[in-house]
């Protein structure tokens, strides 16, 4: 009898950690997937202080499509084609009309999974403003980028925060967010 007690105190406690685990982490994972790929082109501009940073995940609260010439971007990380074992992805606010300040905060996050247990950690980081620094006029880019530690497959996703400042001290800022992808970089 004690040996059945056991079989079902185990079997009991492998399913209440499997559905607690389901419902902890499934939930989250798939709203994160679904935020993804809609955020990436819905990005819209908010107005305030720089210091409301929030994280660089949650999307922005939309009080106005204004600056209209100017588009926050996270393109999807991918395998770099300019350096060779890395992972990389690009943060960007891209402006028609070049403003006194532009900036761009970009992490990269990989998922690591332990049996059924899986967590985003961030794995490399850029940032980029202008003044002084260009890439192109109008254009602040943000490089972040991880070096591969073996070709275990993994998921990815790049987060930015953007802030601009229009000539009449304005503060526009936005969070935008790729797509997760699969990629073979460990």
């Amino acid at each position: 009898m004690h040996a059945r007690a056991f079989r079902v105190f185990r079997s009991s406690a492998l399913a209440i950690l499997t559905a607690g685990s389901v419902f902890v982490l499934g939930p989250a994972s798939g709203a994160m997937a679904a935020g993804q790929a809609s955020s990436a082109t819905q990005a819209h501009w908010s107005t305030g202080s720089s210091n409301q940073r929030s994280s660089p995940a949650l999307p922005a609260i939309s009080l106005s499509g204004y600056p209209y010439d100017c588009t926050p971007r996270s393109d999807n990380p991918h395998d770099s084609s300019t350096y060779g074992g890395v992972v990389d992805g690009k943060g960007w606010v891209i402006c028609r009309n070049q403003r006194p300040y532009e900036h761009v905060d970009s992490v990269l996050y990989r998922q690591d999974c332990w049996w059924i247990f899986c967590v985003w950690n961030a794995v490399g980081s850029g940032s980029m403003t202008w003044p002084p620094t260009v890439f192109t006029y109008g254009q602040v880019r943000a490089l972040a980028i991880h070096n591969c530690n073996g070709s275990s497959s993994h998921k990815y996703y790049l987060s930015s925060y953007h802030e601009i400042h229009d000539y009449d001290g304005t503060v526009w800022y936005s969070y935008t967010s790729s797509n997760v992808v699969s990629l073979n970089c460990g």
